[in-house]
């Protein structure tokens, strides 16, 4: 279980992180403020996404496969379009933002293509 510690720590920072009113953030001019709020979201997501399959593919070597880390992958883009219906919906002083979405998918998606980089396919499991 030692293996999850790191992804549930994750997973915590980026829900409170989430959650926080917009008015804790640091005032920045617009654009400033749109690049740095996207490359956030996107980091991450990419660290989100990384952590988790790392953690599950060290847990159990039945899981090592390319399914596995795509289930994974597409568990990382439903909990970002998730967080973002959150915060339409229930964190008070937050909006939701098509965009904020698209950057937390984009990085869950680069999060998994990071981890196979760095363990290649020929540490998987045979099947697929």
């Amino acid at each position: 279980m030692r293996f999850f510690i790191f992804p549930f720590l994750w997973t915590i920072f980026l829900t409170v992180l989430c959650g926080l009113s917009g008015n804790s953030f640091p005032v920045l001019n617009f654009m400033d403020y749109l690049s740095f709020d996207k490359m956030a979201h996107f980091l991450v997501y990419c660290v989100f996404t990384f952590l988790w399959t790392q953690a599950i593919f060290k847990y159990d070597d039945k899981l090592r496969s390319l399914k596995t880390a795509l289930i994974i992958c597409l568990i990382g883009i439903a909990y970002g379009i998730g967080i973002e219906v959150a915060q339409k919906y229930l964190f008070v002083g937050r909006s939701a933002d098509i965009f904020d979405a698209c950057a937390n998918s984009i990085g869950s998606i680069l999060g998994l293509v990071l981890f196979l980089r760095i363990f290649p396919m020929r540490l998987f499991k045979t099947s697929i």
